[in-house]
């Protein structure tokens, strides 16, 4: 458990500084990461409503950004335009209008109508710097495509004068890791200015083996693997444990052996730190060097270039941040819905570690029945925002009694903490998984 608190402040934000808004569930791509395409989820397809939209009034003059994502593809909104250029008219003169996008619809004229209603900021899906890559993984989508929706956009904001930021995304896996470097490099060419890049988040149980980050924290890793390097050194094999914990009658090697690990697991615990030696003996191979070495390569590149890069952790980290708690984030689903984070936005299933994790949107209200800065204000959501950034939830993955009645279940109530935030394994506060917002 983290003992660091967060900006408690940020908890009790009189109104909401960041929204993103999904203005619609359908798509014209089939991704094979996407929640969609996991063949284990059931996402409703719906469009936002314009008068649903026109319930944020309250909070758009008090905010900061305001971000169109979710999961479906926001250019096939008939009015989105429209919805850009309310958020606008409302929004201060310094706030930024986002959108992420897969770019295939991407137009001049879409471009160009676009920026007049306001878009100040697009990030577009890579994924590859392959074509045939790219297609494989971006399943009716060309990188073609992507090249030509970046020209069109970069023409239309020097055409116009108008201020756009250009970025790009890129969902890590193991298929792609190693053209990352060269993915940065071709999307500056496109005139990107910044490149985010995330671990792919297993939406099913195929696509574990996609996965390429662990699930045991960057601090009870290292400290395994101090603890490895001594215990070698005093000639003891920590892979050698469990066969031996629970003999009879063990030779002095053996008893060595069950002395060093139990004063390894103490003080793993007097810092707070949850040691799973049964997850780090199987995980003490993976090729977390391939993932770096990309990373480290592709920082040069993008140095280089000029390109803003941010890069996921390559573990998950033992020191918690919610940005979305602790940037004043809030989150409207295309029916008017109002969530926490990314993290709860849908109703849907994670997988690792072999193990199904289901997960339930977290639902504070919806701005079609009141007004959202009062579901912002009500007492559930501010308790909820100050368990969030108490930091004090277990780290569920590196827990020995993984998969609990607490929290594997589809009606979460408490984890074993007895906190109400379902937030013990969420990748997005563990810094593995990060989203444009």
């Amino acid at each position: 458990m983290s003992t660091v608190k967060g900006n408690e402040e940020s908890a009790v934000l009189a109104s909401p500084k960041r929204i993103v808004l999904e203005p619609t569930t359908r798509c014209n791509l089939a991704c094979r990461m996407c929640v969609k395409q996991s063949g284990e989820q059931a996402i409703c397809e719906g469009d936002m409503p314009p008068a649903t939209f026109a319930h944020l009034a309250s909070v758009l003059p008090q905010a900061e950004a305001v971000t169109f994502s979710g999961i479906g593809e926001p250019l096939l909104h008939p009015r989105l335009e429209e919805l850009i250029a309310q958020a606008q008219t409302l929004l201060p003169q310094t706030a930024q209008i986002g959108m992420q996008s897969n770019g295939v619809l991407m137009t001049p004229q879409r471009a160009r109508s676009l920026l007049q209603a306001g878009l100040s900021r697009i990030c577009l899906s890579v994924d590859g710097s392959s074509p045939e890559l790219f297609s494989r993984i971006r399943r009716g989508g060309q990188l073609g495509d992507l090249e030509q929706a970046f020209a069109i956009l970069d023409r239309a904001r020097r055409e116009s004068g108008r201020s756009l930021q250009l970025g790009a995304q890129y969902v890590l896996q193991r298929d792609n890791v190693e053209q990352l470097p060269a993915a940065v490099e071709w999307a500056a060419g496109q005139g990107v200015d910044f490149f985010l890049v995330t671990h792919l988040l297993p939406y099913g149980e195929a696509a574990l083996s996609q996965s390429l980050f662990p699930l045991s924290t960057d601090a009870s890793r290292a400290l395994f693997q101090r603890k490895r390097r001594e215990a070698e050194q005093q000639g003891l094999d920590l892979f050698h444990y469990f066969q031996v914990r629970w003999k009879y009658n063990k030779s002095s090697a053996e008893k060595r052996l069950v002395r060093f690990v139990e004063d390894m697991v103490q003080e793993a615990a007097n810092q707070g730190i949850a040691l799973n030696l049964g997850l780090l003996l199987q995980e003490a191979d993976i090729a977390v060097d391939e993932v770096e070495s990309s990373f480290v390569r592709a920082e040069q590149r993008a140095a280089q270039c000029g390109v803003e890069l941010s890069l996921p952790a390559l573990a998950p980290t033992f020191q918690r941040h919610c940005a979305f708690v602790e940037d004043g984030c809030t989150f409207i689903a295309w029916d008017g819905s109002v969530h926490p984070c990314y993290y709860l936005w849908h109703t849907y299933s994670t997988w690792r570690k072999g193990q199904r994790k289901p997960i339930q949107a977290k639902v504070f209200g919806h701005v079609d029945r009141e007004d959202l800065k009062a579901v912002w204000n009500c007492p559930e959501y501010r308790s909820f925002r100050k368990q969030v950034v108490s930091y004090e939830y277990p780290y569920c993955w590196e827990c020995t009694f993984f998969p609990c009645n607490m929290v594997d279940t589809d009606a979460f109530e408490t984890d074993c903490y007895t906190l109400e935030v379902p937030c013990g394994d969420c990748p997005w506060g563990q810094g593995i998984v990060q989203c444009l917002r």
